[in-house]
């Protein structure tokens, strides 16, 4: 197996992923058309060739012109589940993702239909793709502090939806010590910290990001190796640096990929990590990354390796998931071995590692066959766990064919045992004709349900906790204090 085939099997996480980046001149075209947006462009053709950018600046213009298109809930959930479904076919487990409110909100959208509309994707994301998924609120550190306040009260009434808050945007002049008291209040409310520092900006911004917004990860920070004694503690502390290569290599960070100091730091000890930023614009995702790093910078199977190692690490997550996804890793790495395309090896040999592969493909399948059957039994039995587990099954063709009727029967009988999420799931089916006809009177009822627990997702389908729908759900089966909250 050549190592660009091992990078594709392995499973990976991303830490630095802008959402807004991920736009494909595509669906730029589509919404503008929906929305009545005047693009300055003709067609895709000209839109990609305007990507030719000569710093950070230069890029911003384009990307902030091009969010004009993104007016509504859906537009952010389309945008949203776009990415999702590309990095889902590159093995991507867990992404930590970017937004930036103020973008929008500065042209009168919303802040409720922003993140409703990226929250929503994300957790049909969980659901369907089997893809988990944080959100991080970025402040554009273009804009003084008082407009990051703003954004923060704005964004306090999601708080159980964000992880973290970042610092993104023109880096040059501006300096993380610049938003000290806004970030000290996120911290206050229990909200984690990342930063942009050391992409443009001087090592001392990395300085500024570590001691006084007290990030748990420097998004960038490849300028670090300018300074011996950060440097050393970096490599000593182990604070993640999330890398990405297209992304210097498109904005002129370095000339060439060849002269990308990643493997001098991964060499070094420090816990770099490779990601996309804005994928629509740099010329690749999370594969494209890894794949054209490893081959300008030689790049080993163990190199690689670690390199996913040290996102699933860096990753704001619980103990049992880290081990779920580290677990994943070793037995991905360890299921194959990789040599160069142009090794001499024996026909004989290829095929017998074909059988080998061919055979753990097969014993996979029918293991998942055996797990998806034993657990029907077990929800037949009354297992509600079990009713979601196998719901998802087939939800998703995981040791089964897909079939949403099984799956909507399982959620149902979930539902019915009173699990918020699956009511929410069976409203879903209601309103996509999935598993059932089409029936919104039936989706909301169910919505309702979920909503009456405290089912973020279930809420937003209603139209948000102001809505008359959801008030009215309120006023007929009881008040928001006698709910039950559950995670959404």
């Amino acid at each position: 197996m050549t190592l660009t085939n091992f990078i594709q099997q392995l499973p990976k996480v991303e830490l630095h992923l802008h959402i807004e980046g991920t736009l494909e001149p595509e669906l730029m075209f589509a919404l503008a058309q929906k929305n009545g947006v005047q693009l300055p462009y003709k067609n895709v053709d000209e839109v990609r060739a305007a990507y030719a950018f000569h710093n950070l600046q230069s890029f911003l213009d384009i990307y902030y012109a091009a969010c004009d298109v993104l007016r509504t809930e859906q537009d952010f959930f389309d945008l949203t589940w776009a990415y999702l479904q590309r990095v889902s076919a590159q093995n991507v487990k867990h992404v930590e993702i970017f937004f930036d409110p103020q973008t929008h909100t500065d042209r009168g959208i919303s802040f409720d239909t922003v993140i409703k509309g990226i929250y929503r994707a994300l957790r049909e994301g969980e659901h369907t793709l089997g893809i988990t998924s944080h959100v991080i609120l970025c402040f554009l550190r273009h804009l003084d502090e008082d407009a990051a306040f703003k954004t923060l009260m704005q964004a306090l009434p999601y708080k159980d939806w964000i992880i973290a808050v970042g610092l993104d945007s023109s880096e040059s002049g501006h300096p993380p010590e610049k938003f000290r008291r806004v970030f000290a209040r996120a911290r206050a409310e229990g909200v984690l910290t990342v930063a942009h520092a050391g992409e443009e900006g001087p090592p001392e911004y990395i300085w500024q990001a570590l001691d006084m917004l007290e990030v748990k990860r420097v998004d960038h920070g490849v300028r670090c190796e300018e300074d011996a004694v950060l440097l050393e503690r970096l490599a000593k502390s182990r604070v993640p640096l999330t890398v990405c290569p297209l992304s210097n290599l498109k904005l002129c960070v370095f000339k060439q990929l060849s002269d990308h100091n990643l493997k001098r730091l991964l060499d070094k000890g420090l816990c770099v990590t490779i990601n996309s930023d804005d994928p629509a614009y740099f010329g690749g995702y999370m594969n494209e990354n890894f794949i054209a790093t490893a081959e300008a910078l030689k790049l080993s199977k163990d190199d690689v390796v670690q390199l996913v190692r040290n996102s699933m690490e860096a990753a704001f997550l619980c103990d049992e998931h880290r081990k779920a996804l580290l677990a994943s890793l070793d037995k991905a790495s360890k299921a194959v071995f990789c040599v160069r395309e142009d090794a001499p090896v024996k026909k004989w040999l290829i095929g017998i590692v074909v059988l080998i592969i061919g055979g753990i493909v097969f014993i996979s399948t029918i293991g998942a066959q055996w797990t998806t059957e034993n657990m029907a039994k077990k929800a037949d039995a009354g297992d509600v766990e079990a009713m979601i587990d196998v719901a998802g099954r087939y939800y998703r063709g995981a040791g089964s064919p897909v079939d949403y009727e099984k799956a909507m029967h399982y959620d149902k009988m979930a539902a019915e045992a009173g699990n918020a999420r699956s009511m929410y799931m069976v409203g879903t089916y209601y309103k996509r004709g999935l598993g059932a006809a089409k029936d919104q009177k039936m989706a909301n009822e169910w919505f309702r349900k979920a909503a009456l627990k405290g089912y973020g997702q279930a809420i937003t389908e209603l139209g948000g906790e102001n809505s008359t729908e959801y008030k009215q759900a309120l006023a007929e089966h009881g008040s928001s204090d006698d709910r039950m909250i559950v995670s959404a």
